[in-house]
């Protein structure tokens, strides 16, 4: 699950041209950095914070209801 998702994520850094082509190093072109640094800079912070994203996603992922109060 892990490789996949890391293919899928390279793939799409490619495509929106962060990455060059057949390799994995950054191109340096950062349009988000250039544009809006105070968004780039909360990115990038909420990147470092790992389990506090890791635990923010996991609540966003679940559903509203739980399926067992469901009758």
């Amino acid at each position: 699950m892990v490789q996949k998702s890391r293919r899928r994520v390279i793939r799409m850094l490619r495509r929106l041209g962060y990455l060059e082509a057949g390799t994995a190093t950054a191109t340096g072109y950062a349009p988000l950095r250039d544009d809006t640094p105070e968004l780039a800079r909360t990115l990038a912070a909420s990147v470092q914070q790992r389990d506090q994203l890791e635990r923010l996603i996991r609540y966003t992922a679940r559903g509203a209801v739980s399926l067992e109060r469901l009758t």
